[in-house]
């Protein structure tokens, strides 16, 4: 019995010393967002919103710190107030425009690899610098990191924003596919998305715009939702995206291969500018869904030509697709990749079907 007891008592020492070094909440800076700037050859600023909370609202304080690396120039924030940072409740990682050209496996690693850090984070890139997107302020407030990680939620909303992770960047890299990721830049005060950069290897390569993202996004399998306009003879339809699919075949064509790209979507007419006075018989809804199949293949097109075509970039993992469909091909050939992406074919083929038209009386379709 006495040896149990010994036991016991023992034991409850140790837990008790286990929590000697843990680091209680008040002396930890709660970091909900972080932004990153090269200053040159092997200097950085991070940028960070440290999230204030009180009775009425939730604020966020502003701090900035230099060091020889992210982790270094983090650090170097407990100079400024003595605690040491919390990178589990982060939200966002912006990057500025020179990291990005200076190539992101100089300033990504960290957030890969640190244990407190997420690798689901939501990434974005500054069209400037990431401190000019965190110093913004609305109403004397600085804006909240909370609000900026909203923007990349919203593309399950407006099928217009790639929204894009830490861990798919570094995935679809060591993939032999190249990254991409949404912009940010300050309109008047206000942050908006303004188009998708994307990358050759680590390295910013271009911009698509509001039109070839779309196309990126119905190439890519990652559009939810969102709507399309489409003008018909005096009228405009506005259609709401639903059920995007897409399918690829990949065949080999004297030597070549020759990628069939099929996208299918549902669609249902939310409004027509024009038609209030008119009764439109069915026919027209088959004209709208061939505008919007014209429109649809417009963007897809123009995402290709942009950035595998002129820019030998591979956004869309169609080596990857190579890979599990014409394996000897690939065996062969992959270390080309870069090169031959530009010499195979690519034909998309689009299907979309009006399912809906909302409350309008017309016939059945």
């Amino acid at each position: 019995m006495k040896r149990v007891w010994l036991t016991a008592a023992l034991l409850c020492l140790t837990l008790l010393c286990g929590c000697s070094n843990q680091v209680i909440m008040s002396d930890r800076l709660l970091i909900r967002g972080i932004g990153v700037d090269s200053l040159g050859e092997n200097r950085y600023c991070v940028s960070v919103h440290i999230m204030k909370t009180t009775e009425q609202q939730d604020t966020a304080e502003f701090l900035q710190a230099e060091g020889e690396s992210v982790l270094d120039a983090l650090n170097n924030l407990t100079l400024q107030v003595g605690k040491t940072p919390l990178y589990s409740h982060n939200l966002v990682v912006i990057f500025g425009k020179q990291c990005a050209e200076q190539g992101l496996d100089f300033v990504l690693d960290f957030f890969q690899r640190q244990r407190e850090t997420r690798p689901n984070v939501d990434v974005f890139l500054a069209e400037s610098s990431a401190s000019e997107i965190m110093g913004l302020k609305h109403e004397n407030r600085y804006i909240l990191s909370q609000d900026i990680d909203d923007l990349a939620s919203a593309a399950e909303i407006n099928g217009k924003v790639a929204n894009t992770q830490v861990y798919q960047i570094v995935n679809m890299n060591y993939r032999n596919a190249s990254p991409y990721m949404p912009v940010l830049r300050d309109e008047g005060g206000k942050i908006v998305v303004d188009g998708t950069a994307f990358f050759e290897g680590w390295k910013l390569k271009g911009v698509l715009d509001e039109d070839e993202t779309r196309g990126l996004l119905f190439l890519t399998q990652n559009l939810d939702e969102g709507n399309m306009v489409i003008d018909l003879e005096n009228m405009r339809m506005t259609a709401s995206l639903t059920d995007v699919k897409r399918s690829v075949d990949i065949s080999i064509k004297n030597g070549v291969p020759s990628f069939q790209i099929d996208i299918f979507c549902e669609a249902h007419i939310s409004s027509i500018d024009g038609a209030i006075s008119k009764r439109l018989d069915s026919s027209y809804y088959k004209k709208f869904e061939e505008k919007l199949e014209e429109k649809i293949l417009e963007q897809s097109n123009a995402a290709i030509e942009k950035t595998v075509l002129e820019n030998s970039c591979d956004v869309f993992s169609f080596g990857r697709m190579l890979y599990q469909q014409q394996t000897e091909w690939w065996r062969h050939n992959q270390a080309n990749w870069n090169r031959l992406m530009g010499e195979c074919s690519y034909s998309i083929t689009v299907n979309t079907l009006i399912t809906r038209v909302e409350q309008e009386l017309t016939p059945d379709l």
